[in-house]
């Protein structure tokens, strides 16, 4: 659950963009040891995971990084696409699906 894309916690299919996101994870806690969604217990752990991840920018996330991992989460780096661009869509279309989809 740590490391899982949102639209992997929305029950979506995944596609290579997750794969990114989750990489990007994973190297965020390689960087900074801790991610903000970390230490969440009980029966509610899966939604209260999902609805921190798509609570936190990606500014956020990457804030005490290097230069290079900040803009290519802006999408101004490496490819110019943001690896977190299909985060922040999910964002916007999926507030109100999280409720039921992330239980």
């Amino acid at each position: 659950m740590r490391y899982a894309s949102v639209h992997a916690h929305l029950g979506r299919i995944a596609s290579r963009r997750d794969d990114l996101e989750s990489l990007a994870y994973t190297l965020l806690f390689l960087l900074k040891g801790r991610l903000p969604w970390q230490g969440y217990q009980g029966d509610n752990k899966g939604y209260l995971v999902c609805k921190k991840k798509m609570a936190t920018s990606a500014e956020l996330l990457c804030r005490y990084t290097p230069p290079a991992f900040r803009q290519a989460s802006a999408g101004t780096g490496w490819s110019g696409s943001g690896w977190l661009r299909g985060r922040r869509c999910a964002q916007r279309e999926l507030g109100a699906t999280l409720r039921v989809a992330c239980r």
